[in-house]
């Protein structure tokens, strides 16, 4: 029996009665602590329930005469089997700690004496029976109760006994396979031979997509010589990208290539579903992909390439809420499942590729409307592995365990999903130690059985670090394993940011360069920074461990096998050492960077966090000390000061051609912001040289002083200035659409923080398409808009809009066509002084011409008015 403490509202945790005892005498405890335990009806004072054990222990008495020990052990039995039905039940729910394998065994000894007592209680019965010495009537009752009990209790241990012992057994004879004493978060990450590593993986994902893609292509694709070359250049493409691989192409080199493919006519539904994937319009690609698929239905392409492209029609399906197709198309991946397994199409080495395709990016969401089909299909149909099976079963019984407890607090989850969350971890636990001991090569279960750890609470720490090395014995470098250890040992579970830090360092010991476990340290601190509030970069400052990330950082950049990727590590390190306030390495590494960023690298980094090149190169530059002091009055509002200053760094920076930019942009900035702060209109057309502006897609020209033109193409048109506007302006202009190759025209403003790469702005946009029609409408970034009102688009258009306050209001030639308008999803909505605003529209796959002319701004200090107020009265 277990006796749950709590103290206050802190639950202290549940222990035997022995313990509990221990513990009051060490003074962890203490008298006055509430107890509970099965049974009871409430919570009472410790020093209650002990003194009533105590009381209940010290009555038991000896009995000489046969019948009267024969009834007593019965009665003794029915009360040891009362507590087992209800014991064993929970301890199946408790889930996987080194502790419980005590609990086990004391059950099993409850049930042994049982089966003992009530034998002897049977012998006595007879005994007593048959002998004139003593009264029978005691005899014969202990003697059919012993009966029914032992009857009982063998009944017992055959049913409800077993899923305890099942997993008691898995725990005993998993240990033997791998266990280690060291601390689990300072403890050494030991790989034994034989371990393997992604890119192991990555071979056999690389030999499937060659068999598959290339070369049914080949074989069974609807080829023609006009089309094979480009359309075989790009399914090696979208190999590269699917494998993670280094590619050389930019998104709109794909995307021209996607356009000549279809130029030229291919037909085969293989290379159609590529060419949508990289359509730069929505709509467009939508609209290829239900072609591809309708191809694809008859198509001579494996099971399995069909299955993988049906999950990413359902993914499509599930963003435009088809809930129809997205239910048609999961129906026909069951049924692809199952011709997969029934046509062995994956043979037992290469079984991690289908566990993939499943289980893993759009599978997993697959998994998770469709979890209970897979796995029928799974058990039913021969042809998977049974580690598989195991496998798919037991994330299947993790996922109904948080189904079952919810997304809330610990405090909101009611006692039947606690139950429920228990004893469905405790299923999955078995189902996983299952898959694990069939194919311990495989890293799978045992990270899935890292979150079940810390589901299970107790001895977490310990479960957890069993479970990660496991995982890392199997796929040294298995980033899930990683990421789950991390994650629990984060203060809000089961550790702290020094811990997490430790287990860092353990990464970065195992020296393994080649890999991407070292830069697990980075993720680590990464994820410190992340909770650190007050100071996001007081952790790169600190010197232990930007010490660290500087080691890391060389040793990655002159790894043979990281070469081709130095460029990233490069960029990282740059970022890093400007959090780090360590300024000269950042430009170290922009000047072997030739300053440009990588890629890959900058899409790991909020936008914000990224430092401009030109910043760091004026911060490190001849005129350093003039600009950070230019900086400083910056920051503080100080405009007249920080313009002095810039005026003078201009001076000192000559021959210095990123830091003199950023100089001769602060300088525009301020004396925009300086204007602005007056209240007046201000020309809002950038200078000649786009000194404090940012033009971020389309080819920009002032034509004159207040004459802005752009060529705009795929991804459109963006610009912005650079100058802070905050969140209150308003702004007016003309747009004139000069030219396009289809049709469609459109233009607009942005405001908030306006970045492709970023959803934390606004837009306001003009539209004349053939899918849209006319019309004119606020949303989220370049998304579609939530109200769309309908409007004649001339080929010269007027605008005006104002925001206040959350509010937001748009007039088009003269007339109020929005009012009021608060958008429902308010993240594009930015409310700090720093907001910008800008110029742009998104391009419904047109190359097109558009001029802005007279587009002024001012800031709002009072709630606006109508700007054609006076107009109206005349």
């Amino acid at each position: 029996m277990e006796i749950h403490i709590r103290r206050g509202a802190q639950k202290l945790g549940a222990f035997p009665l022995e313990e509990v005892r221990t513990k009051l005498a060490t003074g962890e405890l203490k008298l006055d602590d509430l107890a509970w335990h099965l049974g009871l009806s409430d919570w009472i004072p410790l020093g209650a329930l002990i003194a009533a054990a105590t009381s209940s222990t010290s009555r038991a008495g000896k009995h000489a005469v046969p019948g009267l020990i024969s009834s007593v052990l019965a009665l003794t039995a029915i009360a040891g089997l009362l507590v087992t039905l209800v014991l064993l039940p929970e301890l199946t729910r408790t889930g996987n700690t080194n502790g419980r394998g005590t609990a086990y065994v004391l059950a099993g000894m409850v049930n042994v004496y049982i089966l003992m007592g009530t034998f002897l209680g049977i012998v006595l019965g007879i005994i007593g029976c048959f002998s004139a010495k003593f009264k029978k009537t005691w005899s014969v009752v202990g003697l059919i109760v012993n009966i029914l009990v032992f009857a009982t209790a063998a009944s017992v241990m055959g049913t409800k006994g077993y899923a305890a012992f099942k997993s008691y057994q898995n725990r005993q004879t998993s240990n033997r396979y791998y266990s280690r004493p060291a601390d689990a978060s300072t403890g050494p990450i030991i790989f034994p031979a034989g371990a393997t590593t992604v890119e192991d993986h990555m071979q056999l994902v690389r030999k499937w997509y060659e068999v598959k893609w290339i070369e049914a292509y080949k074989t069974v694709g609807l080829h023609d010589p006009k089309w094979d070359e480009p359309a075989l250049k790009l399914i090696t493409e979208a190999s590269r990208i699917n494998l993670g691989d280094p590619t050389t192409m930019t998104e709109l080199e794909r995307f021209q290539l996607a356009q000549r493919v279809l130029e030229l006519g291919c037909k085969d539904p293989l290379v159609l579903f590529l060419c949508a994937r990289y359509q730069m319009e929505a709509q467009a690609g939508d609209e290829l992909f239900q072609k591809a698929a309708a191809g694809m239905k008859v198509a001579a392409y494996a099971p399995s390439v069909k299955f993988c492209w049906n999950l990413e029609l359902a993914h499509r399906a599930q963003g435009w809420h088809r809930n129809q197709a997205l239910l048609e198309v999961d129906n026909q991946n069951v049924a692809l499942l199952a011709v997969m397994l029934k046509e062995k199409e994956f043979n037992k080495s290469d079984m991690s590729v289908l566990k993939d395709c499943i289980m893993e990016g759009y599978g997993a969401n697959f998994f998770d409307r469709r979890k209970d089909a897979v796995c029928n299909t799974l058990e039913s149909t021969p042809g998977a592995e049974p580690w598989l099976v195991h496998y798919a079963r037991g994330v299947f019984y993790v996922k109904k365990a948080w189904e079952a407890r919810g997304s809330g607090t610990s405090g909101s989850v009611t006692d039947e999903g606690w139950r429920g969350f228990t004893d469905n971890l405790s299923r999955a636990e078995n189902e996983l130690t299952q898959s694990w001991k069939l194919n311990p090569q495989d890293p799978s279960a045992a990270t899935e059985m890292i979150a079940v750890a810390m589901g299970q609470n107790v001895d977490a720490r310990k479960d957890m670090r069993l479970w990660f090395d496991r995982a890392v014995a199997a796929q040294i470098d298995c980033a899930g394993a990683y990421h789950s250890l991390f994650w629990g040992f984060r203060p809000r579970w089961f550790g702290s940011h020094e811990d997490m830090l430790a287990l860092g360092r353990a990464c970065l010991k195992t020296g393994r360069y080649d890999t991407k476990v070292p830069r697990q340290f980075l993720t680590i601190v990464k994820d410190i920074s992340s909770e650190q509030e007050d100071d996001y970069n007081a952790i790169y400052r600190r010197p232990d461990v930007y010490r660290d990330l500087q080691m890391m950082f060389d040793n990655y950049i002159k790894e043979p096998k990281k070469a081709r990727w130095k460029k990233y590590y490069l960029s990282n390190y740059a970022v890093v050492a400007y959090h780090a306030d360590d300024l000269a390495q950042c430009r170290r590494c922009l000047e072997q960077l030739n300053y440009v960023y990588d890629d890959v690298a900058l899409n790991e980094w909020n936008a914000n966090w990224v430092p401009s090149i030109d910043k760091v190169c004026a911060l490190t530059g001849p005129a350093r000390e003039k600009v950070q002091q230019g900086e400083d009055a910056y920051e503080s509002n100080q405009l007249k000061r920080a313009q002095d200053l810039f005026a003078e760094a201009e001076v000192l920076a000559k021959g210095d051609e990123h830091g003199l930019k950023f100089i001769r942009n602060r300088r525009e900035n301020i004396g925009m912001e300086s204007l602005l702060k007056k209240g007046d209109w201000v020309n809002f057309t950038p200078p000649a040289d786009f000194a404090g502006w940012k033009a971020d897609v389309g080819d920009w020209t002032v034509k004159s002083n207040n004459v802005l033109e752009v060529k705009g193409g795929v991804k459109g048109m963006m610009i912005k200035s650079l100058a802070r506007v905050g969140p209150n302006f308003e702004t007016k202009g003309t747009v004139e659409f000069v030219s396009s190759t289809t049709g469609d025209e459109q233009a607009g403003v942005t405001f908030g923080c306006p970045d492709l790469e970023r959803n934390d702005w606004e837009s306001f946009r003009i539209k004349k398409t053939k899918k849209e029609g006319q019309v004119a409408y606020f949303s989220q970034h370049f998304y579609l808009g939530e109200k769309p009102t309908k409007i004649q688009v001339l080929t010269t258009n007027t605008f005006h809009i104002q925001v206040w306050q959350g509010s937001l209001n748009a007039y088009v030639n003269g007339v109020k066509i929005i009012s009021d308008f608060r958008p429902a999803d308010k993240s594009g909505l930015v409310d700090y002084p720093d907001a910008l605003v800008g110029l742009g529209g998104y391009s419904d796959q047109n190359e097109f011409v558009v001029r802005y002319c007279g587009t002024q701004l001012r800031r709002l200090t009072a709630p606006p008015t109508n700007p054609y107020a006076f107009h109206l009265s005349q």
